[in-house]
């Protein structure tokens, strides 16, 4: 067994459901999606969109989650149900 780095317990969600509980309802319009305006237009300026970013893991959270095993069947089953209820094609999903 590896020595834990730090004094801190990493912070591990109750259930795998906590990780889709902030997952958007529906898939964000593009910033390049068709206006009645075009883009260079100096009516209006629309600011950019700005993606999601995920902070890296802590060291702890890092061994944590390094050694834990993960059910890919129930994984993968709660991807797709969470694709299907939010209306995502699995293709989109996979290429974003």
């Amino acid at each position: 067994k590896l020595p834990r780095l730090g004094s801190t317990a990493p912070v591990a969600p109750a259930s795998s459901l906590d990780y889709w509980k902030d997952w958007p309802s529906s898939e964000a319009q593009p910033a390049d999606a068709h206006s009645p305006l075009p883009s260079s237009s100096p009516l209006l300026s629309l600011p950019k969109v700005a993606k999601p970013v995920v902070p890296p893991l802590t060291p702890e959270q890092y061994e944590y989650y390094m050694y834990q095993e993960v059910d890919t069947v129930d994984l993968t089953q709660q991807v797709k149900d969470k694709l299907a209820k939010n209306g995502i094609c699995q293709r989109i999903f996979g290429e974003k």
